[in-house]
C-alpha cells in the first residue's frame, strides 16, 4: 500500500509535466505559424535564397536548414521558414531528457530537466526561431548525449560522433567550438578517462570536428577574412 501511494503522486506530477510540454509546443507551433519574422529571421531567409560556404556574420548552418524547409514546403511562410526549428527543438529535448535519465535513473528528474530547459526565457521565447542559436543548441545536445554513450559502454566510435556533431555545432555558430574545449576539459577532469589523451582516439575526434571549419576559413580566404574580422571587431567591445 505505501508503495502504491507513493507511485501515485510521482506518475502525477509526470503527466503534468508531459502535459504541460504539449502545451509549450503547441504554444510554439501557433507563434511559428502566426508570428511575423524577427529581422534577423528576415537576415537569414535571405541568406538562403543565395547559399554560400559561409557568410559575413556567421557560418551557414541556418541559411541551409531554411533553404531545405522552405524548398520541401515549396513557398516561404514564417511556418516554413520555422519548422525545422520546432523539430530542433523537439530532439533538443528529448536529448536532454535521454541524457538526465542516464545520467540520474530517474524518469520524473528527467522529465523536470526537460521542462526546465523548456520554460527558460531563451527557449520559452525564441526556442523556434530560425536563428543560429537554436541549431547549435541541438548540436551541443547531441554531442552531450553522444559523450553520455561514451561514458556508458566506453566504446570510441561514440567519441568520433562526437567530434562530427560538435563539427556541426561550429557549422552552426562559431562558439560551438568552445564544446571541443570543454570534451578535453572534461576528459583531464575524470581521473579514470585522463589515459584516454594518450591514445589517438581523442585527437582523430577533434580533428574530424575541426574539418568542418573549412567551409567558413575558405568563405573568409576567398573574402579578404572579412567575417573573422568582423567577430573579433566587435568581441573587442568597440564600437
Amino acid at each position: 500500500m505505501n508503495d502504491t501511494n507513493g507511485q501515485k503522486p510521482e506518475e502525477f506530477s509526470q503527466t503534468l509535466m508531459l502535459a504541460g510540454l504539449a502545451v509549450v509546443l503547441a504554444w510554439h507551433v501557433f507563434s511559428s505559424a502566426f508570428v511575423n519574422l524577427i529581422p534577423d529571421e528576415c537576415s537569414y531567409w535571405a541568406w538562403s535564397r543565395r547559399l554560400d560556404w559561409s557568410y559575413f556574420d556567421n557560418s551557414g548552418m541556418v541559411a541551409y536548414v531554411i533553404r531545405l524547409s522552405t524548398s520541401i514546403f515549396g513557398y516561404s511562410s514564417p511556418l516554413s521558414v520555422r519548422f525545422p526549428f520546432i523539430m530542433l527543438l523537439v530532439l533538443s529535448s528529448a536529448l536532454i531528457y535521454s541524457c538526465s535519465l542516464k545520467m540520474f535513473g530517474n524518469r520524473r528528474h528527467a522529465l523536470a530537466s526537460t521542462m526546465v530547459f523548456n520554460l527558460t526565457p531563451v527557449a520559452l521565447l525564441g526556442g523556434t526561431a530560425a536563428i543560429h542559436d537554436n541549431i547549435l543548441v541541438f548540436f551541443t545536445a547531441l554531442a552531450i548525449w553522444l559523450l553520455t554513450r561514451f561514458l556508458e559502454d566506453g566504446r570510441h566510435r561514440w567519441l568520433y560522433l562526437t567530434g562530427v556533431a560538435i563539427g556541426f555545432s561550429i557549422l552552426s555558430k562559431y562558439t560551438g567550438v568552445i564544446s571541443l574545449g570543454c570534451v578535453f576539459i572534461f576528459l583531464i577532469w575524470q581521473q579514470d578517462r585522463r589515459q584516454l589523451l594518450l591514445t589517438r582516439t581523442p585527437w582523430l575526434a577533434a580533428a574530424t570536428a575541426l574539418l568542418f571549419v573549412l567551409p567558413i576559413l575558405y568563405w573568409n580566404w576567398l573574402h579578404d577574412w572579412a567575417s573573422l574580422s568582423h567577430i573579433l571587431f566587435i568581441g573587442s567591445g568597440a564600437v
